[in-house]
């Protein structure tokens, strides 16, 4: 493998970087840069012969909305390459929905398999490393939108959400859709569904211990920004299909 790196531009339009009319000889070249684009400062190793790969990215408000399909890679952001760049700000949420992976970040060392979802920060060090065909599906988040402090931050780093989890069943297709979807939304809505992700992710653990603090849904629904129960629950059925007391109850819940 060959390795390269260079900085994320956000403000990249709409675009589709694919190998499928780049001469043979020039595709290893060709992918490693378009990687580097995409995801910003990182030592990005790829084969040596690359066959074929696509990457597609959207802007939705302040987000970068990412598809991948490619070859194996590594993926190293190092200490050296955070202090050098500036793409520092950035968080990534990042759907696997093809192939299997390992994700070390924060002292953790995740195994990825098809259909997690992992979160991921630019501005500490971390490996990805995907060993063979894959897709991924991701949201290129700026920390500023996302409210969070650097401790909560750190709780959802390298810990992988699949769908036996109650959680990761609701925001795996929920993420699947926001990305293929994406250039359908108005720009102007892009910060607030981005809050709305990075909240999915963050009540993981309030919910996991929501018994023993005693909330009630319509807790839930407050401390989440819904104006009441009720019109939580429309739109929690409208998104996932069953209302958030049938997932509360269903045996999924208790794995999250």
């Amino acid at each position: 493998m060959s390795s390269h790196s260079t900085t994320l531009d956000p403000a990249l339009p709409d675009s589709l970087h694919t190998t499928d009319s780049v001469p043979v000889q020039r595709r290893r070249a060709y992918w490693r840069e378009a990687l580097s684009q995409t995801f910003g400062a990182v030592d990005m190793r790829v084969p040596d012969e690359v066959d074929r790969g696509t990457i597609q990215t959207s802007l939705l408000g302040p987000m970068q909305v990412v598809t991948v399909d490619g070859e194996p890679l590594r993926a190293a952001r190092t200490r050296r390459l955070i202090a050098a760049g500036d793409n520092d700000d950035y968080v990534v949420v990042k759907l696997l929905s093809r192939g299997v992976g390992r994700i070390e970040q924060d002292g953790r060392d995740a195994v990825l398999e098809p259909g997690q979802l992992f979160v991921y920060d630019m501005a500490r060090p971390l490996q990805l490393t995907l060993p063979e065909r894959f897709r991924t599906k991701s949201l290129v988040l700026p920390r500023e939108v996302l409210g969070l402090s650097e401790s909560d931050l750190q709780r959802i780093t390298a810990a992988p959400l699949g769908s036996e989890s109650g959680l990761g069943a609701l925001l795996t297709p929920f993420l699947s859709r926001l990305v293929d979807t994406a250039s359908t939304y108005p720009q102007r809505t892009g910060e607030s569904i981005a809050r709305n992700v990075v909240d999915l992710v963050q009540c993981r653990r309030d919910l996991a211990r929501r018994h023993a603090a005693g909330l009630t849904i319509a807790a839930i629904a407050h401390r989440w920004g819904f104006i009441s129960a009720s019109h939580f629950s429309r739109v929690f059925r409208a998104t996932y299909g069953v209302s958030p007391v049938e997932w509360r109850d269903s045996p999924a819940f208790g794995a999250v």
